[in-house]
């Protein structure tokens, strides 16, 4: 990623924390905006159940 590189990353859930790492990872300067803390308001509240399949 060339240098200069400014991204804002709405959301800090799962997803949004992983783009902002990710995206920091790779040299750009990240900003995360957030109306709740780390991890969001999807994240903590998914189902998330892995079944065997």
């Amino acid at each position: 990623m060339s240098a200069g590189k400014h991204v804002i990353v709405v959301g800090a859930g799962i997803i949004g924390a992983s783009i902002a790492w990710h995206l920091a990872k790779a040299g750009a300067k990240v900003t995360i905006v957030a109306d709740s803390g780390a991890g969001g308001v999807a994240t903590p509240n998914s189902f998330a159940w892995i079944n065997a399949s």
